[in-house]
Order: structure tokens, then sequence, then C-alpha cells
């Protein structure tokens, strides 16, 4: 575009928590609404719409926890959990480039519900892990239904040496995509303490978007590395220098790419 795109965002969310000796129940409600500008193509000057992704978002969500085995300080080491949740979109009716609504909207309901387990091994092995199922359903469209699934696992194999593990489906959706994209994801990487300020760190991530709604059954691949070296300054600032290959695969012509991204960063905390 010929200008930065604007996009704002607001977002309310609130809940309630209860405990019941071993088992705790958790309630959350979240409010969003996302608007984009549009904006002009800045090789052609053609408009590119982009507000018909402006769009309402109400979630809510019910987790149950139960304690199985108690740790120190009355702290439990592990517990299995329970996600039952309900996500509502619904996007604003605006007129098409030629000028009027389309019947087809990407308006939808999903429901989904995760059950695993969650523990801190001798502080060893800490993470969760889970599986569920994800149900997603359209007015105008067929409608989605995944497997779902979940890991966040770190090991401390030595004392400065900290291996992790991370895997997620999730289903992307935009204006463009009537049922979404089914994007299911798998990072390895570790972590090094060289000095007690200074850390080097890998990451190796692969990622299948599966777009489920395309006429041409578009499959993409995306296999992504990064090496970083991190320094910190003080417990408020640090700096980062970072080096990341993207290869992306697709069986939709034009859709390949390759990237190679060399990246400095100053972060402050406040």
């Amino acid at each position: 575009t010929r200008d930065p795109v604007y996009i704002e965002a607001a977002q309310i969310t609130a809940g309630a928590n209860y405990r019941f000796n071993r088992l705790q129940l958790a309630l959350l409600g979240e409010y969003a609404r996302v608007t984009f500008d549009n904006d002009t193509n800045r090789i052609t000057g053609a408009l590119v719409i982009l507000d018909r992704q402006n769009r309402t978002e109400h979630n809510a969500t019910l987790r149950a926890t139960y304690d199985i085995l108690g740790g120190r300080n009355a702290q439990p080491d592990h517990f299995i959990f329970a996600n039952l949740s309900h996500k509502r979109i619904r996007y604003d009716h605006k007129p098409n480039e030629s000028g009027t609504i389309d019947a087809d909207t990407k308006d939808s309901n999903e429901t989904g519900i995760l059950v695993g387990l969650s523990t801190n091994y001798k502080g060893l092995v800490i993470g969760s892990v889970g599986a569920g199922y994800i149900d997603q359903e359209f007015p105008h469209n067929d409608d989605t239904n995944q497997i779902d699934f979940y890991a966040d696992l770190a090991w401390l194999i030595r004392p400065k040496l900290t291996l992790f593990f991370e895997a997620s489906r999730d289903i992307d959706r935009n204006n463009s995509f009537s049922n979404g994209v089914v994007k299911s994801r798998g990072e390895l990487g570790f972590q090094y303490e060289l000095r007690h300020d200074l850390f080097a760190g890998a990451e190796f991530a692969y990622t299948n978007s599966d777009f489920t709604d395309d006429p041409n059954n578009r499959e993409d691949e995306l296999n992504e590395a990064t090496l970083s070296l991190r320094y910190y300054h003080s417990p408020r600032f640090k700096s980062e220098l970072s080096y990341g290959y993207k290869d992306r695969e697709s069986n939709v012509s034009a859709q390949d790419f390759t990237q190679n991204i060399f990246l400095y960063s100053l972060v402050t905390d406040l």
C-alpha cells in the first residue's frame, strides 16, 4: 500500500474463579472489536479494500482443573485440565467492489474442547500437553471439524541448557477464506547460558497450512530456522542479534518464497 495501514483493536476481558479443594473452576469472557483502514496500491493506484475484515468477536471459556499431586508450599506439581470454549465472530456487512453486499458472509460460531495435563516435575520438566476437538459452523459454507492438539514443554537438561518444544493447531480466518486456514505447527529449540547476562539460542519450526475451502486444494509447508544471541544490559534492558531463515513450498503457483532475515533489536521493560 502507499501508506501504512492502520488497524485498531479494542478488547475487554472479565472473569471469575472459584476453588473447591482440589477442583478449581474459572469462567472467562472476552469482547473484541477489530477495524481496518483502506488504502491504495502504491504502484497501480488501485484501491486496496481491507475494511471488509472489520469484525466483532465474543469469546467465552470455561476451564476446570483438578490437582493430582501436591508439591512444595501447597502448590500442585501436576494437574489435569479441561477447557470448553465458544467463539462467535460477526463481520461487518460492507459492499464489495461492485457495490453489492455479499450474501456469502464469513460469520462463524466455533466450539472447542481441550483436555490435558500440566506438570512441574522436580523443576526439570515444566509445561502442558493436551488434545481435543474444534467445530466451526458457517451460515453459508460447509462446517469445519478438526482434531485439536497443544504442547508447551521446557526441559532443563543441564543447569545452563534448556530444551523446549511447542505444538499447536489453530484455525486462522479472515474475510478472504470462507472456512479459514487450518495451521498445524511444531517448534523445537534450545537456550544456552553462556554467561549470567548472555544467552544463545536456536529454534526450528514446521507449519502446515491447509486452506479448507480453496478450490485448488491449496496446502502450504513452511520451514523456519532462527539463531539468536541475547545480552542483558540490566534487568530492564536487553539487546538481541538474530538470523532467521524461512522457506515456504505450496502446491499453488507463485506462493513459494524464501526469506533471510537479519535483525538487531533493543528492548526495555518500563
